[in-house]
């Protein structure tokens, strides 16, 4: 035991978790009282993980969101594994402290296996020493403590890259077993994670087995088969515990969110980051940092350097055979991946289509933590080889050592002070003690009541990747803490790829009131469900629902409602638009009637353009999405006032990512938009198509106006049909129309099935 604790690499350990102690002083020893995030990710992980922990029954089942679908854990980012061992161990009351003890664990044991990794390697201790310490507290990781909490473990990587040193080296079955633990380890705590350590052994593999083909049974067998065996297992295991259908298999942002040199190369804490202003390169993106530090910058411009003034007199067959290159080719195949090389250039892009399975990487910028160990450790090797080899610079170069060493401390403690205090700030409100009061009373008065859910406004749905409902942070923390301490279910969620099916019956909801809610097929009809607000702005929707409920309970902060599904979902509005759609006998042009002829309106159903997916009709608008994309051009209306355009978006040819607005031009002045329509967040769902609507002003001195449609430019095509404007308030328009073999009634450009309400 005594022999242990003197080892270096136990003083190593220590000495990083007295780093890590200094810097989170205030908080190590009471981490069971403070949250890492207090808000938006950090809380929803917060609370996934421990609503799971504490009130689910089984491993895969999360029941605290999405009532009464619920969700899969897997896709609540929710610590599948480390959730169930605390229900079984029943911890969870300790829930909190013990995955912020983890968190911070983590940097110490990366820290123990950077230094075995570099001893291997050839390090001399005392540069093992330092460099382990620096590489580790330098990780990019450190950043998701505040946010996505089960990617934060920075020590995953280098035990990955010890655990296959190990396999190259060793037969023992004991390196074999820890490598298919932490395989498993890191998919269930959090799929990225299991993917990027699965991309570096394969890369490894890959690459030792190019320099090596005899050995195939070891890289590509012993170090590739376990990878690809957990990874089909993982997925088939989902697909077969996952109840949820019609999940989007291209989540955004595979296009969006890779890296670039500027992810690694420019610092955004410490006393370099001035680089940022001076290069005027703005904001690197969050997801992407994976800055190296400014000695490892230097070190990799000099081991350049050196490789081009010394090419022809270096020994490049002994070099291809070191292993260190052979680890740095494996990372550096995967920094192109994180790169998004070669997929981004567009003789390459029709590969992602063609292998779905590369779209699920939707963050590529996280892969460059990998390289970021390996260049980090990589230049510790080279200058360990310089020192080894020169014979007049070695104490030069051990200057230089110390003084990267400094600098790089230089940039570790502002970074960590930064964590410290955002990490220290947020109460653990997942104890009743740190409710506000308001919200406690809350909860007490719901824990006397039975309901069975909750529908808390301002309401969000997070998120299909194609529809959403975006309320407030502040509502859906609330709506949180309620749903853990009262155990029970919100209608509410923030997860990653809703069923799209579940979130067009969410969106249904909060149709118009002539629309019938689906979503009442399946919530049992004894349910009992009770809507809360706080105090908040509510959109017109929400105020309806305020206003067809009963209230229960309010206090200072909240008030409670009974939910009748009677009074929410019934016939009587459909059977007034039936009714008015009876006196509507005046017909007009395009097949629309009122019950005058004296109304204006403009109506666009594309006919002249013929197309396979057109709402009604034969024709529809069909497009690449550019950054701006004029629909209508040269609208003039017939006087002053307040308009409404309403329209029907495609929601299956691509996913809803475009806004709509109204531009105005001047004869005096510039072009104004009006208020911009976000199409996803619309309600009313016909099929593939969702209707978007808004209102917008004329006034006299509006030269011509266009509608149009705006994102960022991308390949993939929309399509949009069946425009209406018409002047708020003129009489309403009918007409009927018949698709996919059911009758509808279009009123106002809102379609509604006569079956509506079992007519």
């Amino acid at each position: 035991m005594r022999k242990l604790f003197f080892k270096l690499e136990t003083v190593v350990f220590l000495v990083a978790l007295l780093i890590v102690y200094g810097f989170n002083h205030s908080i190590f020893f009471r981490l069971n009282d403070v949250l890492f995030a207090g808000d938006g990710d950090g809380i929803k992980n917060y609370y996934t993980y421990l609503y799971h922990a504490k009130h689910d029954d089984s491993f895969w089942g999360f029941t605290g969101m999405n009532y009464p679908f619920n969700e899969h854990i897997v896709y609540t980012d929710g610590h599948p594994l480390l959730s169930y061992c605390i229900n079984l161990l029943g911890l969870s009351n300790y829930g909190i402290g013990i995955l912020n003890f983890l968190m911070l664990i983590s940097i110490p044991i990366a820290v123990f296996f950077l230094f075995k990794i570099l001893k291997h390697y050839g390090v001399q201790r005392f540069w093992c020493f330092l460099s382990s310490i620096t590489i580790a507290f330098m990780t990019p990781q450190l950043f998701r403590m505040s946010g996505h909490l089960s990617l934060s473990y920075s020590f995953a990587i280098p035990l990955m890259w010890w655990l296959l040193i190990q396999l190259t080296h060793s037969n023992r079955r004991l390196w074999l077993a820890l490598y298919v633990l932490l395989l498993i380890w890191t998919f269930f705590t959090h799929p990225y994670l299991g993917l990027i350590i699965s991309v570096f052994g394969l890369s490894y593999g890959f690459v030792f087995w190019l320099f090596n083909t005899k050995e195939w049974k070891l890289y590509l067998i012993k170090i590739g088969a376990p990878i690809l065996f957990i990874i089909v297992l993982f997925q088939v295991i989902v697909a077969f515990t996952d109840s949820h259908s019609d999940r989007m298999k291209t989540p955004v942002g595979f296009f969006d969110y890779y890296a670039d040199w500027n992810s690694l190369l420019f610092p955004h804490h410490g006393p370099f980051s001035f680089m940022i202003d001076l290069f005027s390169l703005g904001a690197v993106k969050w997801e992407t940092w994976s800055y190296l530090g400014f000695f490892t910058i230097v070190l990799m411009v000099l081991a350049l350097l050196f490789l081009i003034f010394n090419f022809w007199k270096l020994d490049r067959k002994e070099i291809f055979s070191q292993s260190i290159f052979k680890v740095h080719l494996a990372g550096f195949l995967v920094l192109l991946f994180s790169f998004c090389i070669p997929f981004k250039y567009e003789f390459f892009k029709p590969i992602v289509d063609l292998l779905t399975p590369l779209k699920q990487f939707r963050v590529l910028g996280r892969f460059t933590w990998v390289y970021f160990y390996v260049l980090t450790v990589s230049m510790v090797v080279f200058l360990q080889y310089l020192f080894s080899v020169s014979k007049r610079f070695k104490t030069p170069i051990k200057a230089f050592y110390i003084l990267g060493i400094t600098a790089t401390f230089l940039e570790i403690i502002p970074a960590h002070q930064d964590v410290s205090n955002s990490i220290s700030e947020h109460q653990n409100t997942f104890k009743k003690e740190h409710l506000s009061e308001e919200l406690s009373e809350l909860v007490e008065w719901t824990n006397q009541q039975n309901y069975d859910a909750v529908l808390f406004l301002p309401f969000t749905h997070l998120s299909s990747e194609n529809i959403v409902l975006q309320g407030s942070e502040k509502a859906s923390f609330e709506a949180m803490m309620l749903s853990f301490h009262t155990q029970t279910p919100l209608l509410n969620t923030v997860t990653s790829r809703t069923s799209v099916q579940e979130a067009v019956l969410m969106h249904n909801l909060f149709a118009p009131d002539y629309i019938e809610k689906h979503i009442f097929d399946h919530i049992p009809e004894e349910s009992e469900i009770v809507v809360m607000m706080n105090k908040e702005e509510l959109n017109p929707n929400e105020k309806r629902i305020v206003n067809t409920s009963e209230l229960r309970y309010e206090n200072d902060e909240f008030k409670v409602y009974h939910f009748s599904k009677e009074n929410w979902n019934n016939s009587k509005a459909f059977d007034a638009v039936l009714t008015q759609n009876e006196a509507a006998n005046h017909i007009l042009s395009n097949n629309w009637r009122a019950d005058t002829n004296e109304v204006w309106f403009f109506y666009e159903g594309f006919e002249n353009q013929k197309s396979d997916l057109a709402m009604a009709g034969e024709g529809a608008f069909e497009s690449v999405k550019h950054e701006y994309d004029i629909i209508l051009d040269s609208l003039d209306f017939p006087t002053p006032g307040t308009y409404r355009c309403s329209f029907w978006y495609n929601m299956k040819v691509d996913r809803v990512n475009q806004f709509g607005f109204i531009e105005h031009d001047y004869a005096v002045r510039k072009s104004v938009w009006s208020d911009i329509v976000k199409i996803r967040e619309s309600n009313l769902i016909v099929g593939d198509w969702i209707r978007a609507s808004f209102d917008f002003e004329v006034d006299e001195n509006v030269k011509t106006s266009r509608f149009v449609l705006s994102t960022k430019a991308s390949d993939a095509t929309f399509v949009i049909d069946e425009i209406l404007i018409q002047k708020v308030g003129d009489p309403s328009l009918f007409k009927e129309e018949l698709k996919d073999g059911e009758e509808f009634v279009v009123y106002n450009n809102d379609w509604i099935s006569v079956k509506s309400f079992s007519h």
